[in-house]
């Protein structure tokens, strides 16, 4: 498969943001300020622009049959995190629920995505003019139920698939030519731009919005009964923009190692978070921050960097594609079996 430098780029600056939000997850609950104005700041855009990238390597046609082989991959890699992320609670004295249809947990990506790629190869005849404005009207109304929830990661199913799908509908020229005008360009950078400034300069305000942004909940839920919707609305308008402006900033030539790591995502996306427990468990973000302050948020930013950057490395995806090439071959297998019965 051809490899797009501009993309590749963009996958690894996003990982590098999911690392660094992770890390400092703890210290923005805990409630210092830096940490949850650049908490909010990263939440608003970097799964919705993730999800967009992944729609965009997606097209199905006449020629294309639905990847079963990915479907199976991601969600056996969803299932692999939980069971890692349970014994983890178990070896540290806890006492860890497991769930086989419920996350609120990191491997939600893995299991909406699979649902995307089952969900698209159903509705690809239908107009794109169709099913957007209908999916985002129906993620809209999905606040109002309280039952829409982590059950099935439904509700990032729904709030997310959006941006998925709008990704979909574009091939990755159609996307760079229209990110390549000024004004688009200009536009996205100064939205970026002001609500940086809004996350820093009013962080209580802002970090209220953090439970929209984990797209979880319902409208009640987050105790915005009556302006949920609108503040829906204003989460995917600042995503729109901060994705524009953040694919401004994207250098479009191959940079040495970045390049490729963006290539190797899976294994950032799957390893990463245990790092960030055993440091958790530790209380080395808390301990950072409690003794250095500003210095301590971005001494943990430069450790996120530096373990994207560990887990980049090609050794870690070698488990990874063994999986995805065992899937293939097994379906590869009970394929030329059915032929052969036929």
């Amino acid at each position: 498969m051809k490899r797009y430098c501009y993309w590749d780029n963009m996958k690894f600056i996003l990982m590098v943001f999911v690392v660094i939000g992770h890390f400092i997850d703890n210290p923005a609950i805990d409630g210092n300020r830096f940490s949850q104005a650049l908490f909010v700041l990263i939440y608003s855009f970097h799964m919705p622009m993730f999800l967009f990238v992944s729609g965009v390597f997606l097209k199905y046609d006449s020629a294309h049959k639905l990847r079963w082989d990915r479907v199976i991959y991601y969600i056996l890699i969803g299932y692999f995190m939980k069971a890692g992320m349970w014994f983890m609670e178990w070896i540290a004295g806890g006492d860890p629920n497991w769930s086989w249809f419920s996350e609120d947990n990191v491997p939600w990506y893995m299991f909406v995505t699979a649902g995307y790629l089952i969900l698209v190869y159903v509705i690809k005849s239908l107009s794109p003019k169709l099913v957007l404005p209908l999916a985002v009207a129906v993620s809209l109304a999905a606040g109002y139920f309280n039952f829409i929830g982590d059950f099935l990661c439904l509700s990032k199913f729904l709030v997310f698939f959006p941006f998925f799908y709008a990704g979909y509908c574009f091939t990755p020229q159609n996307v760079e030519n229209f990110l390549h005008k000024k004004a688009v360009r200009i536009t996205g950078l100064v939205v970026t731009f002001m609500f940086g400034i809004f996350c820093f300069a009013f962080t209580e305000r802002a970090y209220l919005l953090r439970p929209v942004f984990a797209s979880r909940y319902s409208y009640s839920e987050m105790d915005f009964s009556y302006i949920g919707i609108f503040l829906r609305i204003f989460q995917y308008l600042i995503a729109v923009f901060m994705i524009i402006g953040i694919s401004a900033l994207v250098p479009q030539k191959r940079i040495k190692f970045f390049t490729g790591a963006g290539s190797r995502t899976i294994p950032i996306y799957f390893i990463h978070y245990f790092l960030v427990r055993l440091c958790t468990a530790v209380d080395l973000q808390m301990i950072l921050v409690e003794k250095l302050s500003y210095f301590g948020v971005i001494l943990l930013i430069g450790i996120a960097f530096a373990v994207t950057c560990l887990l980049a490395a090609p050794i870690f995806d070698l488990p990874f594609k063994t999986i995805q090439r065992a899937i293939a071959w097994i379906i590869n297998k009970i394929k030329d079996k059915r032929v052969n019965i036929n």
